[in-house]
């Protein structure tokens, strides 16, 4: 997992910080040009909780993940007192990832690029796959 940023915001009286982790394989995050490690995410979540700041947890699930995947990600989600969402890697043109993953792209309806339907080839049959997230 590595971060793509994260973002203060404040609201009924608490202090919120919003993390999205790229859920991938060291080698999807090299290739997306994410710089933070899953050390590094870890690390900033434990620094939030100790000020006391509630953090929203964004995965972004790569379309390699399997029915394993999956089943970690779920229990450990569940095993955290944040909220966690999760969002399908959609390579976006222009962007990093559109450059390395834009060929595989399986559709160029541009209304399913919205982080919850699948744009790239799943390892899982797709139906299986959006079930699962």
């Amino acid at each position: 997992m590595s971060s793509s940023g994260t973002r203060k915001s404040f609201g009924f009286g608490r202090a919120w910080a919003s993390n999205t982790c790229f859920s991938g394989s060291k080698r999807s995050t090299e290739r997306d040009c994410k710089r933070a490690t899953l050390g590094s995410n870890f690390e900033a979540l434990e620094f939030a909780r100790s000020l006391g700041i509630y953090v929203l947890i964004n995965l972004i699930a790569d379309p390699e993940w399997d029915r394993e995947r999956f089943r970690i990600v779920r229990e450990w989600g569940l095993e955290l007192p944040e909220v966690v969402n999760i969002s399908i890697n959609t390579p976006y043109p222009g962007t990093e990832s559109w450059i390395s993953e834009g060929g595989r792209v399986v559709s160029r309806d541009y209304r399913l690029y919205d982080i919850q339907h699948a744009v790239l080839p799943t390892k899982l049959p797709l139906a299986e796959f959006t079930r699962n997230w």
